[in-house]
C-alpha cells in the first residue's frame, strides 16, 4: 500500500526536508525553519528555558541547561528544535522530543514565547516534528503528555492531529493527559518524505 506522502500528499500539512545541523536536522515547512538551537539563543530563549521541569533562573542557567540537552541530543536521547518563522533567524519557542525514544515511541513538548502565542506557530511547530517523527526519523508512534487543566495545550494538540488516549501518573506528580498520534499502520495520519 502506498503511503500519503509518496503521493505527494500529507495529512499533516507539513512539508518536510531535512539537513545536518550540529546532531539536530533542519527541518522546514508550513512557514516555519525548526533548527538547533545554540548559545547565541540563549537570551532569547532564557525566559521559556526548562530542563528536567525546572525554569532556568537567568541566562547562565539557561546556557547551562542547553549545553545539557546538547549532551542529550549527542547521546540520541532527544531532539531539540529552536522554532523560528520562515526567514528570520529569531527562534520564537523550542519543541523536541524528550525522555529517550523506547518502543519506537516519541514524547514530543513545546514551549513558544510569549509574545508570539494565538499566532498557530506551535500547532505548525508540532505537526512538523511529528511528520519527521513518523516518517524520516521512523517512528511507530508520538505522544504528548499535558496538566488536565491546560487548555490551551490539549486544544493544541487536537488541532495537531493527536487523539486523546487516557491519563499517565508519573511519580508523585498529578496525573497528566496523553495524546497519541500513530503512524499509518496503526490506524493515524500518513507522514511525508523527507526532501
Amino acid at each position: 500500500m502506498r503511503r500519503a506522502a509518496d503521493r505527494g500528499e500529507t495529512r499533516y500539512g507539513a512539508d518536510v526536508t531535512s539537513a545536518p545541523y550540529d546532531h539536530t536536522p533542519v527541518l522546514t515547512g508550513l512557514g516555519l525553519t525548526l533548527r538547533g538551537v545554540v548559545e547565541g539563543d540563549v537570551a532569547t530563549i532564557r525566559s521559556i528555558s526548562y530542563y528536567d521541569g525546572r525554569a532556568a533562573r537567568d541566562d547562565d542557567d539557561a546556557a547551562a541547561m542547553l549545553r545539557r540537552i546538547h549532551a542529550d541530543v549527542a547521546r540520541g536521547d532527544c531532539l531539540h528544535w529552536g522554532i523560528c518563522l520562515q526567514g528570520s533567524d529569531e527562534v520564537t519557542g523550542t519543541v523536541g522530543f524528550y525522555r529517550g525514544f523506547a518502543n519506537g515511541i516519541g514524547e514530543v513538548g513545546y514551549v513558544l514565547r510569549e509574545a508570539y502565542r494565538g499566532r498557530g506557530i506551535m500547532t505548525r511547530a508540532v505537526r512538523i516534528v511529528v511528520a519527521y517523527g513518523l516518517g524520516p526519523l521512523g517512528l511507530t508512534g508520538v505522544e504528548a503528555h499535558t496538566a488536565r487543566d491546560n487548555a490551551a495545550s490539549r486544544a493544541l494538540l487536537l488541532r495537531a492531529g493527536f487523539l486523546e488516549a487516557g491519563s499517565v501518573q508519573t511519580g508523585g506528580a498529578e496525573a497528566r493527559v496523553r495524546y497519541v498520534a500513530r503512524g499509518e499502520r496503526s490506524g493515524g495520519p500518513a507522514t511525508p518524505t523527507e526532501a
